[in-house]
């Protein structure tokens, strides 16, 4: 008997079409191989986004991977698309080893990183090996080892596994050592709780990101803190995988609620670890479904992440396989009944016989609740939004400035959480011609020295306001009980309940979950007042 025949196949059948529409796939065309159809078919760019580039390795990975239905395997108009990609990436290679994402002359870390994993994956798999490709692999190392990423720990990770892999296709032993000193660097910033800070938080489908490149640095290295390394990861990430089958959302630092299976199934095979694929595959239940990213996001790691996925669950199909049919059984957190607070990443968990409930106390105490009889998501409260004149403040916006009571730690039956915290200033961002020129004209003369600038205006902290927001969360087997109290020094225009998509830019987030549709269930809005008492109940 199979282990359900193989959840990815379908999935991937599914996703292929619309990978390979990306590409260039002319032979005569100037852009051949080019994955980026804004660029070389819609023509409402003037540049190539490197990182689409990576799309050359899912259909690497279907050449040479044969299961059912794969009208892709051993094709040799697949192999050459797929070379055509790793051809075109090394065209638009600057000459300091770095590539484009969102503008022209942007030398791109996120871009570098996860191009070259997928450039140096593609020669192994196609046997690629000229002066040309090699030299432009040993660029693009160099200008990551030069150029560390502090912030998001995901680009890192992948960083340090895309030169080793670097290095080992170019048995280079200088590349090798500078890859194992970023692991040895990450070692030492793994948090103790078991993820990796995304941007001065704790982040769900950044950190299978994370997974995916760590477990890929273990399959390459078969280093064993690599493989500890992953399983710290595991210990808390099953925390967050939700009665549903999804998987993180806006109580996380950065709002993602996808998933890359690679790393869990890599870990299940190659670290001992028959849990993570049994995780991945319920995973994959509610993704046959649910799972929704945009095309960009499916050219970049997202395909190849699942092909990778596939080879690996073949490689287990025996249902019979003792390891697997001992932990098919091994009950998630949300089976069982505890309470359990992350102290590091500011997140308490209550799960008791009716709810599972993620509270960000880190983040204003933004809440989600599931219904375990129905398994379905029936609380998103995301705080709310205050507008002052033509300035809006959230209450969403992940700090360290918060104050947290727990009145019975370990009590999941009868619990309050508190938490004291601020309204922070956000922005909505709408891009301008004049924008656009000014950013063009500045990287051009700075390069990536205005990136610190971007995510300053983007991503990082914003502004503390004068406007407080004490949340009180009073939990029972009977239900859960919410006052918020809001006390403000200047009038507020209009107070409103918050709808989620978070206000702090993150480019793999605000995809479309069908728990969406429940984001105003609760809904409130109040005008020209300066304090207020709300209080809902959840039963």
């Amino acid at each position: 008997m199979l282990i359900m025949a193989n959840p990815y196949i379908s999935f991937v059948l599914q996703l292929a079409p619309r990978i390979l529409t990306q590409i260039d796939r002319d032979t005569d065309s100037p852009t051949f191989g080019c994955c980026d159809r804004n660029f070389w078919h819609y023509k409402v760019r003037d540049f190539s986004s490197a990182i689409l580039q990576q799309s050359g390795l899912g259909l690497a990975l279907l050449y040479k991977n044969d299961f059912p239905g794969n009208i892709y395997y051993a094709k040799n108009e697949i192999k050459e698309t797929a070379a055509a990609a790793l051809n075109y990436w090394r065209k638009i290679q600057h000459n300091d080893g770095s590539f484009d994402e969102y503008w022209p002359n942007e030398h791109s870390i996120p871009a570098a990183v996860f191009s070259l994993f997928s450039a140096v994956e593609i020669c192994k798999l196609l046997e690629i090996d000229n002066a040309k490709t090699n030299n432009a692999i040993l660029k693009a190392a160099k200008f990551l080892i030069r150029n560390p990423e502090k912030q998001a720990l995901n680009q890192e990770i992948a960083s340090m596994c895309a030169v080793y892999n670097a290095a080992l296709f170019l048995s280079s032993e200088l590349l090798k050592q500078e890859a194992e000193k970023k692991f040895s660097k990450l070692l030492a910033l793994q948090d103790e709780e078991g993820w990796f800070a995304e941007y001065n938080g704790a982040d769900i489908g950044y950190l299978t990101v994370s997974l995916n490149f760590m477990a890929e640095y273990y399959r390459l290295s078969r280093d064993e803190r690599a493989k500890d390394c992953i399983i710290r990861i595991f210990d808390f990430i099953k925390y967050f995988i939700h009665p549903d089958g999804s998987l993180g959302g806006d109580y996380a630092s950065r709002n993602t609620e996808y998933f890359l299976p690679a790393g869990f199934e890599i870990a299940a095979n190659l670290c001992n670890f028959p849990e993570a694929g049994m995780i991945a595959e319920r995973l994959m239940v509610y993704a046959a479904s649910n799972y929704s990213v945009d095309d960009r996001y499916l050219a970049h790691y997202v395909f190849h992440s699942f092909v990778r996925a596939l080879a690996e669950n073949n490689q287990r199909k025996e249902i019979k396989d003792k390891k697997y049919r001992k932990n098919a059984s091994v009950l998630l957190p949300y089976q069982k009944e505890f309470f359990k607070y992350f102290k590091n990443a500011g997140i308490a968990i209550v799960s008791n016989k009716k709810h599972y409930i993620i509270c960000a106390l880190s983040k204003g105490g933004v809440t989600s609740v599931f219904d375990k009889k129905t398994k379905r998501k029936i609380l998103n409260d995301c705080g709310y939004r205050a507008f002052i004149g033509s300035k809006v403040y959230v209450t969403n916006w992940i700090n360290n400035g918060y104050k947290a009571e727990i009145s019975s730690p370990e009590n999941y039956t009868n619990n309050i959480l508190k938490v004291e915290s601020y309204f922070y200033r956000a922005k909505f961002h709408t891009p301008t011609t004049v924008q656009h020129f000014l950013l063009r004209i500045a990287s051009f003369f700075v390069g990536r020295k205005i990136i610190p600038l971007m995510k300053k205006i983007f991503i990082l902290p914003s502004k503390k306001s004068r406007i407080r927001l004490t949340r009180e969360i009073n939990i029972s087997n009977n239900g859960i009980n919410i006052k918020d109290e809001i006390n403000s020094q200047t009038k507020i225009d209009t107070l409103r309940a918050s709808e989620g998509l978070s206000l702090r830019y993150c480019p793999s987030s605000r995809f479309f979950q069908n728990s969406t549709l429940i984001r105003n269930n609760y809904p409130y809005e109040e005008h020209d007042i300066k304090d207020a008492k709300i209080e809902k109940r959840i039963g």
